[in-house]
């Protein structure tokens, strides 16, 4: 399994291609958290699965990995507003 680190100093790209007016709203600590946790469901998606699930197909778990990472980016965003 890859490590991955949310980049410190780097402005994250938009690798995933999320809609540009979208990726506009999210500061970089939010656009870094997409990218993390997209990154991570794709590339692991066992460790977000129940052993005994019934396997997904790629197309459904691709969903469900975009709207996770989505949710984790606006809430970091939400996050970083609140006083």
């Amino acid at each position: 399994m890859t490590k991955r680190k949310i980049p410190a100093k780097a402005p994250p790209r938009n690798v995933y291609r999320v809609q540009r007016g979208q990726w506009r709203k999210w500061d970089a600590k939010a656009r870094a958290a997409f990218n993390w946790l997209y990154g991570l469901m794709m590339d692991s998606p066992e460790l977000f699965t129940h052993p005994k699930a019934i396997k997904q197909k790629a197309a459904h778990w691709k969903t469900t990995a975009w709207n996770a990472a989505w949710l984790a980016a606006d809430a970091v965003q939400e996050a970083r507003r609140a006083p």
